[in-house]
């Protein structure tokens, strides 16, 4: 039962990671347009 719940973590750490880096990437992108305009 543990390890099933480990695996899921596992999974939403490596999916959540790089979305919190393409959200800064986003950001600065957006932030840099907004200054252009």
């Amino acid at each position: 039962m543990k390890r099933r719940r480990i695996l899921p973590t596992a999974k939403l750490r490596i999916l959540l990671i790089p979305t919190k880096y393409l959200v800064r990437e986003n950001r600065s992108q957006s932030a840099k347009a907004d200054n252009a305009a």
